[in-house]
């Protein structure tokens, strides 16, 4: 059998996914919020990682005319569904920890995949704040992966009368970290970081303040990278395409 042809078959279509990387204006500069993987989860176990996951079907009905919609749905809702932000309003207001700990059925009806997103918002009168989404970034796992994700990332300002609670299922653990404060626990071996969420805190670090960031990392529209794994002489490398390490 021709061996490249069977690579080519055995390459495993990349799953829609989203992630929203939540900031807020620290006393040191921008900081994330960020979340621990549990050990027991299929893909990126123990990673630091921003709060996301996989498109689900019923994320393609509230914006349908938009090529992102899906993705956006999705970020909105795996960040209410992970770590209890939510990026929604009511009668033109912003929610408060309050109202979102009252919405918490939802969220479990979310997460147990008893409703969908657009059921939460007309039974409950909330309005997306899609707007408050800001694409930067497009990232799908490596082809060599036996589980592959195609991720759209968007950067929102945390909603300032919120307050994140993680699920303690998917997000073990979290906490505000400015980039810098990642990316040395990345060097002390501290913490896992994979690439885009390694180079999205490297693109952070630039930025002083949630305003800069977003007027610097915003983009109308994104290309797909897509690291290289390969392996010589019993070590494995990660190339990010148009990227170097320092």
């Amino acid at each position: 059998m021709d061996t490249k042809a069977e690579a080519v078959r055995d390459i495993v279509t990349p799953i829609d996914a989203a992630t929203i990387v939540l900031l807020r204006d620290g006393a040191d500069g921008v900081e994330v919020y960020m979340t621990v993987r549990a050990a027991t989860m299929d893909f990126q176990p123990n990673a630091l990682v921003f709060p996301g996951g996989k498109v689900s079907t019923g994320d393609i009905a509230l914006l349908p005319n938009d090529p992102l919609g899906r993705f956006k749905t999705a970020a909105i809702r795996e960040t209410f569904e992970e770590v209890g932000v939510l990026l929604a309003k009511r009668d033109g207001q912003q929610l408060t920890a309050q109202d979102v700990a009252a919405l918490y059925v939802w969220r479990k009806h979310l997460v147990e995949h008893s409703a969908n997103i657009d059921e939460f918002g007309i039974e409950t009168g909330l309005t997306f704040d899609f707007d408050a989404l800001h694409l930067i970034s497009r990232w799908v796992t490596p082809r060599v992966m036996p589980k592959r994700f195609d991720t759209y990332f968007f950067l929102a300002r945390m909603p300032e009368y919120q307050v994140p609670a993680p699920d303690n299922y998917e997000a073990v653990a979290a906490r505000w970290l400015t980039p810098k404060q990642a990316l040395l626990m990345s060097e002390r071996s501290e913490c896992l970081l994979l690439p885009p969420t390694y180079w999205t805190l490297k693109d952070l670090a630039e930025y002083g303040s949630v305003d800069e960031a977003i007027r610097g990392l915003v983009r109308e529209t994104v290309e797909p990278v897509e690291p290289v794994i390969t392996k010589k002489d019993g070590k494995t490398t990660i190339e990010v395409p148009g990227r170097s390490a320092d």
